[in-house]
């Protein structure tokens, strides 16, 4: 019976367009597919299905029923006359993990091959092969996860594409739609430069990211040479940061997620929607930032999007493209853009930035005006760190009063530090940045030269300046802010005391 059944399959098979196969010819695919299953059933259910130019296996729920599995496949016809040649059943072994074979099986009816040809074409047109290329091979079957359990997952076409010398897969939906590509076996993938190489699909990856990152909190995207990875909320728990990656091709998860850091009160990056950024940008942001770079900086090291507290104003999504002479190059140069290209500013590196020390009298004055300016006279502070290279504001966070903020300016650069929970201070310890406006180069310098009297050693030096309310052993009674002056030897300055002052220049006490 069985061979009678082949038999009218093959007479039924029609035998013309012969030149074609199987993954070139629609047509013919339809014919042998026609073939196969009027002899193995129609409405049979599938663990496999593998498409070659000359031959189609399946791998099929047996007649008897079950989680049994026999072997199909149809062939090319042979000769002007020949018909498709089907064979089988021939039994075969289930497989599946924990001995699941039932969960393997799909619907003949969730087949769409009539979109075979248009993906195929799409997979060639993103390998991008130098020389000639073809579809060799799909292959269809439910994926196998491994975690948490060992399972069978989603319906996935596997689009294999190859030239003389190179070779790629497609992973598709059974809507058609390509979700990943591995690369890794064609001469493009191995020699990926997504930092120089302006070419690649950025728009797939933004789609991709967009797709599995879907309404979770992102916390950073970066771009290197050969992969672009998400940083984004665990989809499984709220406290811990999963990170996805892709290589031109594939999206991947990494094998453990990581612990949120923002949960334990000391990240400062703030999280952003993945829809804030866009990667199609890409090459214009490396242009842009190669442009504004100081000279000899030509070398992009990565791209970075993350949303810190802005200095000043709401916070938003910025990128920062790091560039280097070379890529051996211990210093660095970060041009910092808008979402939209648009450079924002430049972070020089060490040996280009202004050597002016903040414990000159009058650069101090100047650098807490330049402060004042960009965070707002009225802006209530703890404390203002002054040391030869730096200035550090801490103050209230406006979002979240129970949190410090702090703020820092270094090599004329002010960018946002790490916040952390109020300690020990009160309301009663803030005071407005407006007071340091009565501060004069001329009073500055003559607190120092008293502070390094008072303490009395040849050669010392004052090291670090602080201005705050004086807690806890001393305070203002009019709430004048205090001036604490460190003076030591060099150059550890663990030898010296240091000397107190009111901002109007009152001395207050001197510890040695």
């Amino acid at each position: 019976m069985r061979a009678f059944l082949v038999l009218i399959a093959l007479l039924l098979a029609p035998a013309g367009a012969r030149a074609g196969d199987y993954l070139d010819d629609p047509k013919v695919l339809a014919e042998g597919w026609f073939a196969l299953t009027a002899v193995m059933g129609r409405g049979t259910d599938l663990a496999t299905v593998v498409i070659e130019p000359g031959v189609i296996r399946v791998r099929a729920r047996a007649a008897r029923g079950g989680p049994r599995v026999d072997g199909w496949e149809v062939r090319l016809p042979r000769g002007l006359f020949g018909g498709h040649a089907v064979s089988g059943p021939s039994p075969e072994r289930g497989a599946g993990p924990d001995g699941d074979v039932e969960s393997g099986f799909f619907p003949a009816a969730a087949l769409r091959l009539d979109l075979i040809p248009k993906a195929g074409a799409e997979a060639l047109r993103r390998a991008a092969f130098s020389d000639p290329s073809r579809v060799t091979q799909v292959r269809i079957e439910r994926m196998l996860v491994f975690a948490p359990d060992p399972s069978y997952g989603e319906l996935r076409w596997s689009i294999q594409v190859a030239s003389a010398y190179e070779s790629a897969t497609a992973s598709v939906t059974p809507e058609g739609v390509i979700i990943g590509m591995d690369l890794s076996q064609t001469m493009r993938g191995r020699n990926r430069d997504f930092l120089a190489q302006p070419d690649w699909p950025f728009s797939d990856a933004q789609r991709g990211f967009a797709a599995l990152v879907a309404g979770a909190e992102v916390w950073e995207v970066r771009v290197r040479r050969a992969t672009i990875s998400v940083n984004a909320t665990s989809p499984e728990r709220e406290d811990r940061i999963a990170t996805y990656s892709w290589d031109g091709g594939r999206f991947t998860r990494g094998l453990a997620d990581r612990p949120l850091i923002a949960g334990m009160g000391i990240q400062s990056d703030l999280p952003f929607a993945i829809g804030e950024v866009d990667l199609a940008l890409l090459p214009r942001l490396v242009a842009a930032a190669k442009a504004a770079a100081p000279q000899g900086f030509g070398h992009v090291h990565e791209v970075l999007a993350t949303r810190a507290p802005a200095v000043p104003g709401p916070p938003a999504v910025e990128w920062t493209v790091t560039l280097k002479r070379s890529p051996a190059d211990p210093e660095e140069a970060e041009i910092h853009l808008a979402t939209t290209g648009e450079v924002l500013r430049t972070t020089l590196p060490e040996s280009l930035r202004a050597r002016a020390s903040y414990l000159d009298p009058a650069g101090l004055v100047a650098a807490l005006a330049e402060i004042r300016a960009a965070l707002g006279g009225g802006a209530p502070v703890y404390e203002v760190m002054i040391r030869e290279d730096r200035i550090s504001v801490l103050s209230q966070d406006p979002a979240d009063p129970s949190r410090k903020a702090e703020v820092e300016l270094r090599g004329g650069v002010l960018k946002p530090g790490f916040g952390s929970f109020v300690m020990m201070e009160t309301e009663e310890d803030l005071f407005a940045l407006d007071v340091l406006a009565s501060l004069d180069p001329a009073r500055l310098a003559e607190m120092k030269r008293d502070a390094v009297a008072r303490i009395g050693l040849a050669d010392a030096e004052v090291y670090r300046m602080k201005i705050w309310n004086g807690s806890p052993f001393w305070r203002s009674r009019d709430g004048q802010p205090l001036v604490d002056i460190r003076v030591g030897l060099p150059p550890s300055h663990n030898t010296g005391g240091y000397v107190v002052y009111r901002i109007d220049g009152m001395f207050v006490e001197a510890v040695k």
